[in-house]
This record gives structure tokens, C-alpha cells and sequence, in this order.
């Protein structure tokens, strides 16, 4: 985390935003449409690869509007108590890795930041500075749930060997396809001999 914001808070580890009560009533509807389903995988995991592809696709869409940020937050922080109830790992994973890329320009909720608890005041705030949905979901108990965390360890282990068991079997393959003595014809087994 940057120094130079001072509603994140390195070590502390205390959500320096406040919540707020009101603001996004219009977009209830939406919140409520998308979270009915946050107890079943298929719709946890179609949640996180829709974010996932518009911040691969679309990367004008990393910042967000006021009410936009609130109703994600809102939508993510549900998110992240059904994956820490069922230890859903791999929406879990995506979600809180884009947390960290998705933000709202701090001018725009000024009104929700906390002063850092080593100063008596709130700096003034630039049009530059982003708080990320990261700063906004850190007081949620998944970030310290070792369970979660082994887990995903263990997962992305697992997906790492997979992509190395794979591309060495592509080389391997790609290896025999090459060979001389592999039904080709002799000029192009005398081309890869001379390789």
C-alpha cells in the first residue's frame, strides 16, 4: 500500500472506510438479483469471471462511479461470506485479486474515507487517488481465515503443476512430430537432421 493515502492503513489492518447506510438504494434490485444465487458455485463462479473479463477486456472500466463502487463492494462482500462459508476457493481467489485492480477516485467518497489513526485530520484529498474495492472489503474476515488461505494455496499449487505437466507434454509432442523417421519424407528428415 502507497504511504501517500492516508485512509490505507499498512498496519493497522482496520478498514478505514466507513460503510455507509444509504446511497445506493436505487441499485438494491440489482445487488439483491445477483447475490440470490451466491449460494450455489455456478453462479459464485460466473460472478467472478464476469469481473475478471472486464478488467481483461475492458480496461476504461477499472474505475468506477460512486454508486457503481458501492453496489460492487456491497455485491463482493456477499461474495466473500458465501466463499468463506463454503470454502469456494477459486471465485474467492479471483475476487479478491480484483479488488485490488477496481477503484473509485477518492474525491468521489470523500464522505466515507476515516482519518488514518496516526493523524488528527483528513489531508485533502486529490483528484488523483483511488481507493480499490480492496481497501473498501479490508475488515472482512476472509483476508485472516487461514482455511481460505491454505486452500488457495494448495489450489493455485495444483494449477501451476497442471501448466508445467502441460507444456512439457507439448514440447514432448512437439518433439516426436519433428523427429526424422516419422513418416515424412526424406528431404524434410534430412532438413531436421541439418537443425
Amino acid at each position: 500500500l502507497s504511504p501517500r493515502v492516508p485512509w490505507q492503513s499498512q498496519t493497522s489492518g482496520q478498514n478505514l472506510l466507513k460503510i455507509p447506510t444509504s446511497g445506493f438504494d436505487e441499485d438494491q434490485e440489482f445487488i439483491n438479483t445477483c447475490i440470490k444465487d451466491f449460494n450455489t458455485s455456478t453462479a459464485r463462479l460466473a460472478f467472478a469471471n464476469a469481473i475478471n473479463r472486464q478488467r481483461n477486456y475492458d480496461h476504461s472500466c477499472l474505475e468506477l462511479s460512486r454508486n457503481s463502487f458501492l453496489a460492487l463492494a456491497e455485491i463482493t462482500r456477499k461474495l466473500l461470506d458465501s466463499v468463506a462459508e463454503t470454502l469456494d476457493i477459486k471465485p474467492g481467489k479471483l475476487v479478491m485479486i480484483m479488488s485490488q485492480t477496481l477503484f473509485c477516485r477518492a474525491v468521489e467518497i470523500v464522505d466515507l474515507l476515516q482519518v488514518h489513526p496516526r493523524k488528527k485530520a483528513l489531508p485533502e484529498v486529490s483528484g488523483n487517488e483511488k481507493v480499490f474495492l480492496a481497501d473498501y472489503l479490508r475488515d472482512h474476515a476472509i483476508w485472516k481465515d487461514l482455511r481460505f488461505w491454505n486452500q488457495a494455496f494448495y489450489d493455485s499449487f495444483a494449477e501451476e503443476i497442471d501448466k508445467c505437466q502441460t507444456r512439457r507434454s507439448g514440447i514432448a509432442i512437439r518433439k516426436s512430430r519433428s523427429t526424422p523417421g516419422d513418416g515424412r519424407s526424406s528431404e524434410t528428415a534430412k532438413a531436421h537432421e541439418g537443425i
